[in-house]
């Protein structure tokens, strides 16, 4: 059964529990496997993105995974790593700081 198909488990909460139940030895799905972006992170995306076009928020969410050793380089910026591995797309998908921290001071959009 899926987890989202139980009552009163929206998409993004489904998501969540699969991402804490594959931190166990039993699941073994890849970070950059899938992502369902939360109510903060699509609020977060829209503060950073004028538009998406036609991409989904889930869709920035990866575009922003895949570029990002590109987008760092463009900066010069050095990403150390997170536990050796470049950011997945659960560590992506943390738009929704960004509507966090907004909240207390304007953000530029890009």
């Amino acid at each position: 059964m899926l987890l989202h198909a139980l009552p009163g488990l929206e998409p993004f909460l489904a998501y969540q529990y699969v991402t804490d139940l594959n931190y166990s030895r039993h699941l073994g799905f890849s970070e950059m496997e899938f992502v369902v972006p939360g109510p903060g992170a699509r609020d977060g995306i829209r503060k950073c993105f004028r538009s998406l076009g036609d991409y989904s928020e889930a869709d920035t969410i990866r575009w922003v995974a895949d570029r990002q050793e590109e987008e760092f380089a463009a900066r010069g910026l050095t990403f150390a790593s997170l536990w050796g591995r470049p950011l997945q797309l659960i560590d992506c998908q943390n738009f929704c700081l960004i509507a966090c921290a907004s909240a207390y001071s304007p953000v530029n959009r890009v």
